[in-house]
């Protein structure tokens, strides 16, 4: 029963920090008047991304022994 009264309380934070999420980006757009379309295709996609673009950035800055783990394409030095 404990794993059921989890995945309810996961469910609800999940969707109420969505809809904070929602609102704090049209609250954005808005405020930079900024049309629908570009509040979507910007700000929401960037928000979107930032956890993934965020975490190996801080794993080769601080020169974690896990950022060896962290997918980052990186160029051939030779070419």
């Amino acid at each position: 029963m404990t794993t059921a009264l989890q995945f309810i309380a996961s469910l609800i934070l999940v969707v109420v920090a969505s809809e904070l999420f929602t609102n704090a980006i049209e609250w954005a757009g808005f405020h930079l008047n900024l049309g629908s379309g570009a509040t979507g295709s910007l700000l929401a996609a960037l928000g979107t991304s930032l956890p993934e673009t965020v975490v190996p950035i801080v794993a080769l800055a601080t020169h974690s022994p896990s950022a060896n783990a962290v997918a980052i394409p990186v160029a051939p030095a030779d070419h």
